[in-house]
């Protein structure tokens, strides 16, 4: 049997098999025993007993859902460089009252958006974010944001049931930032060093010896979706860089790739 359908610990999150389904339309259909989903986007404006009929449906499936967190000053694309002091502030603790709703409405964890354009993404790019203070110009204050985030989740959740999607290769700003091997690997470890559960790598990375790299700064779990099939998923789950990956829906013939 694949190792894709083989038993998998993402901090407090144990899941039965390696097949994480994201966001998709009927939560029942693709619930499955000791199986992860991640659900859309969930923002502030979200209400308890929206989501708590869904998190039943998986439970009584026997499944487990993480809720995705965004915030909607990401859809502005120049907030990370404006914002003060005070606004920054705030948006972090949205985050943490997002993360609470997520825990009342009886999620089993939450996975943070920080990939393209979103707003942990524009701070995360160095490139672009020329900030005066302590958020902006170094790879080591371009992360400040992102890590004070995580800080805020943990204070609600344990970091063991706690999540972070990036996109290593995505663009912000119709552009990719200026060293992303090298960016995202300080990310990746300044997030071991927080301890949380997994990383979600949106699209696969394209250099082997990269993602080795990635491998290395962030040694716990490691989801990674794009396009997959299951033929390339099957191989990659082999390399053991990835150690789960997400498609947007069940792929066909699930039940004859377990053999």
């Amino acid at each position: 049997m694949s190792k894709l359908f083989s038993t998998l610990n993402m901090g407090d999150l144990h899941l039965a098999h390696r097949v994480v389904v994201l966001s998709p339309q009927d939560y029942a259909a693709v619930s499955s025993v000791g199986g992860l989903i991640v659900s859309e986007p969930i923002s502030t404006s979200e209400t308890i007993e929206t989501w708590r009929y869904t998190t039943d449906t998986v439970h009584d499936r026997g499944g487990l859902i993480v809720s995705q967190l965004v915030h909607p000053a990401g859809a502005e694309a120049s907030f990370a460089a404006t914002v003060d002091g005070p606004g920054i502030d705030a948006v972090i603790a949205d985050y943490a009252i997002s993360a609470q709703k997520a825990r009342l409405a009886g999620f089993d964890g939450i996975e943070l958006d920080a990939t393209s354009g979103s707003l942990p993404d524009q701070f995360l790019h160095s490139g672009k974010n020329n900030r005066p203070d302590r958020y902006g110009g170094s790879i080591d204050n371009c992360i400040h944001f992102l890590s004070e985030v995580i800080e805020a989740l943990t204070e609600v959740w344990s970091s063991t049931r706690v999540g972070v999607r990036l996109s290593p290769y995505g663009r912000f700003d119709g552009k990719f930032d200026g060293d992303p091997s090298e960016l995202f690997t300080a990310v990746l470890s300044a997030l071991s060093d927080q301890e949380i559960a997994y990383v979600h790598i949106v699209r696969p990375v394209p250099d082997l010896d990269i993602a080795r790299r990635f491998r290395a700064a962030f040694p716990d779990a490691i989801l990674s979706s794009g396009d997959y099939t299951l033929e390339s998923a099957l191989v990659c789950i082999e390399s053991r860089l990835p150690d789960a990956i997400g498609f947007h829906s069940v792929f066909p013939n699930l039940s004859l790739a377990r053999r």
